[in-house]
């Protein structure tokens, strides 16, 4: 199975998003940790390249959205 490069994460690509530096960084850590996993797991899922893609990012907005919820999870990947 072929891996692919993400676009460049939200927070960074808009500005403004990501003033706070601080609180990016743990974020960011966990984006990159955990990204290619999850788009594994659903291209196998879903037998479907693209949707994976289109529903991993989707999942990485939504963990970004409510990161203050998220990462005080014991294992939040």
């Amino acid at each position: 199975m072929r891996t692919w490069t993400p676009t460049p994460p939200i927070w960074r690509a808009t500005p403004g998003l990501a003033d706070d530096l601080a609180a990016v960084e743990p974020f960011e850590a966990f984006y990159r940790g955990h990204l290619d996993r999850i788009y594994r797991a659903l291209a196998v899922t879903l037998a479907d390249p693209q949707l994976a893609r289109e529903a991993a990012d989707e999942a990485m907005a939504r963990a970004y959205a409510h990161w203050h919820r998220v990462r005080g999870l014991d294992n939040p990947g």
